[in-house]
């Protein structure tokens, strides 16, 4: 009876060390994907920061551009007001020229008949 008791034993033995085994085993496995994780994730953190930079970059290009489209529409507006003023002169020194034509052709035509009169 004890020896079948000790066979018993054996037996547990070796199902607890083939037990044991494969729990290393398996252990190693998961080490081994936790490197691989860690590694994905590093690669991760890198690519996001990566990101974020450019995302950063591209919000800085978008707000030098806005203000710039700004700055350009302000000008826009200024040469328009510019343009405005200066056809309004334009005008002004028309309208004067043909006031002085008029006014000079009344003289010639004045100074005609009285040339002829005399």
């Amino acid at each position: 009876e004890m020896e079948m008791e000790f066979q018993h034993l054996l037996e547990q033995q070796e199902a607890a060390k083939n037990h044991l085994e494969e729990a290393w085993g398996e252990n190693n496995d998961l080490k081994m994907r936790c490197i691989q994780l860690q590694k994905e994730m590093e690669e991760l953190r890198e690519d996001n920061r990566l990101e974020s930079q450019l995302n950063s970059k591209v919000k800085d290009q978008r707000d030098k551009i806005g203000d710039t489209v700004k700055g350009q529409q302000s000008e826009i507006e200024m040469l328009k007001d510019r343009n405005d003023e200066l056809q309004r002169e334009m005008d002004e020194l028309k309208n004067e020229l043909l006031h002085t034509l008029d006014v000079a052709s009344i003289y010639q035509k004045t100074h005609e008949i009285i040339k002829n009169d005399s």
